[in-house]
């Protein structure tokens, strides 16, 4: 059965396997078998099941007898046994993994127990991927990819991007590139699993400790980096024309979505953002809502500018010749900053100590606003399905992002009268005809007015989602 129709029978069955063993050992068996089923979609379907079952067995509290009338809970055996077939999971294809990323998070945040393992099994993947640093010592205690002439020249990329695609031919003779690894999504998961533990202010598991170095290690060295070290120099083709150009085209839109899942690592995860989501004190003082250099990390700051050349760099792909046909390129998806880290961007713009700065972060806080944007239609969307499908209780995690965009919404409303006392080019009516999320010319939009009229809507959709909240 495929994943729409098999989930609401095994979510039927759920409360049936806590009572009837039986019935779960064939449950079981049936998802092995189409673990390894050459139908993608079956494949699919049996990385939902056990994840399903993973959660369902969570709070079981039946115990079976062990030796001298001692008890051994059953459910933690089972979930157990249930991750060593997820494990197994890791070998199929990205679509798959995505999904298993996904899922990986939800266990990490419900069970406790198991969240070392969860660590364990991401953090090996990542490894997988991870480049060890060459010329790690020196002779003055200063590695090479530290020393000022190597930045300047720029630094390898930490992780093996080309690994994670592969140029495939069709038995037609078609040409397509394959991917093999979902890494964005990993490094989001793994996002997502270390802000858990750091809002639950719980005993974080010993293997996040060495998590947290790898990705600390990653997000540095990528701040060495630049665009031609990372190999899309100018004479570097990007184009759908023949196979190596297409792999390189698809190497710059993975590489622009790490870049972004990492950005995202930076502004939730980084230890200098720590005591910066106080609730926003009123001001008299005009806001420069640019947001200086100094609203970010470093790490932060340099990820960026990064993302924002490599952007520049793939609206300059070259267009396709006449007649040729294009070599399909894998879809990899939208990124975006996600609510959480918008809120809190959001927050530090809105606090006197982001207000007193000025700079040219206005590109960051524009990046913001289209992150915010899409994230309010993705929920919009996902309230519209549920609807449709007559679902009245919402998940946990929608609900935390009904809440989260109902804060966007109170935060751009305070923003509202301190952007108004702004002057020169950066008051509401201060760039003609530019488009207020893009900062670039735009002959539909018009002086101040489309601005204003886009933030009403937001700010209505915001509140509206506020109060169906409560």
């Amino acid at each position: 059965l495929p994943p729409a129709v098999a989930a609401p029978m095994l979510r039927s069955l759920l409360p049936l396997q806590r009572q009837r063993p039986d019935l779960r050992d064939q449950l079981v068996m049936l998802l092995r078998k189409a673990m390894f089923h050459r139908e993608e979609e079956l494949r699919l379907t049996a990385v939902h099941g056990f994840l399903m079952l993973l959660h369902g067995t969570a709070d079981t509290p039946s115990t079976t007898p062990g030796a001298g009338g001692s008890t051994a809970p059953v459910s933690l055996q089972f979930q157990l046994e249930l991750l060593g077939f997820i494990r197994r999971s890791f070998s199929q294809q990205a679509s798959i993994r995505t999904v298993l990323y996904e899922g990986l998070v939800v266990v990490f945040e419900q069970q406790p127990p198991l969240r070392e393992l969860v660590t364990e099994l991401l953090s090996n993947q990542l490894r997988q991927y991870h480049l060890p640093a060459s010329s790690r010592a020196s002779q003055d205690g200063v590695t090479q990819a530290d020393s000022p002439a190597h930045a300047a020249a720029g630094a390898e990329a930490p992780l093996a991007l080309q690994a994670c695609l592969r140029a495939t031919a069709g038995p037609n003779g078609e040409e397509s590139v394959a991917l093999i690894e979902p890494l964005p999504d990993l490094i989001r998961a793994i996002v997502r699993c270390t802000e858990c533990i750091g809002e639950a202010e719980a005993t974080p598991p010993p293997g996040l400790a060495a998590l947290r170095s790898l990705m600390t290690d990653v997000v540095h060295r990528f701040g060495m980096c630049s665009i031609p070290s990372l190999g899309f120099s100018d004479k570097a083709e990007m184009s759908q024309a023949t196979s190596p150009a297409a792999l390189t085209l698809a190497r710059a839109g993975l590489l622009e979505r790490v870049l972004e899942a990492l950005l995202e690592w930076s502004v939730l995860c980084d230890s200098t953002m720590a005591g910066t989501c106080a609730e926003p004190q009123p001001s008299t003082a005009p806001s420069q809502l640019t947001a200086s250099a100094r609203l970010l990390p470093e790490c932060a700051r340099v990820l960026f500018k990064l993302l924002i050349e490599l952007s520049a760099r793939l609206k300059e792909t070259k267009a396709l010749p006449r007649g040729k046909k294009p070599v399909n390129l894998p879809k990899l998806g939208e990124f975006s900053l996600s609510l959480r880290a918008c809120e809190r961007v959001l927050r530090m713009v809105a606090t006197d100590q982001a207000s007193a700065s000025a700079g040219k972060g206005s590109h960051f806080v524009r990046y913001v606003l289209r992150a915010c944007e899409a994230q309010a239609r993705r929920v919009a969307t996902d309230e519209s399905a549920a609807l449709r499908c007559g679902r009245l209780q919402h998940s946990e995690s929608h609900r935390a992002d009904l809440r989260s965009v109902a804060s966007i919404g109170r935060l751009l409303l305070s923003l509202v009268p301190r952007a108004e006392l702004q002057t020169g080019k950066e008051a509401p009516s201060g760039r003609l005809n530019a488009n207020p999320l893009t900062g670039e010319k735009d002959a539909q939009a018009s002086t101040g007015k489309q601005a204003t009229k886009t933030a009403d809507k937001a700010a209505r959709a915001a509140m509206a989602a506020g109060v169906q909240l409560l």
